[in-house]
């Protein structure tokens, strides 16, 4: 993992058996600790909330072509993490 370069992750996705279990949007750090003699691999994330940020990804999504549902959706999304607007 030394080698692996995520200077460009934006996103985290765990796949499981089920498919996606866990998406987290904005990352703008990564750190991955192994523990407990390298059975566990914790991973730590550093999130951007800051509503530029969200109005960035709600253009990416647009820039997308995502449909007018899944871009309300995203719009709900971006209000529901930042209701104060500021």
């Amino acid at each position: 993992m030394d080698n692996l370069d995520v200077s460009k992750v934006n996103r985290v996705e765990v796949i499981d058996e089920n498919g996606r279990s866990y998406v987290k949007y904005n990352v703008t750090k990564t750190e991955f600790s192994p523990q407990d003699e390298g059975r566990t691999l914790k991973i730590f994330l550093g999130v951007d909330t800051d509503q530029s940020a969200l109005e960035k990804m709600a253009e990416n999504a647009r820039q997308l072509g995502l449909d007018y549902e899944q871009n309300e959706a995203l719009a709900k999304s971006v209000k529901a993490a930042n209701p104060k607007g500021n």
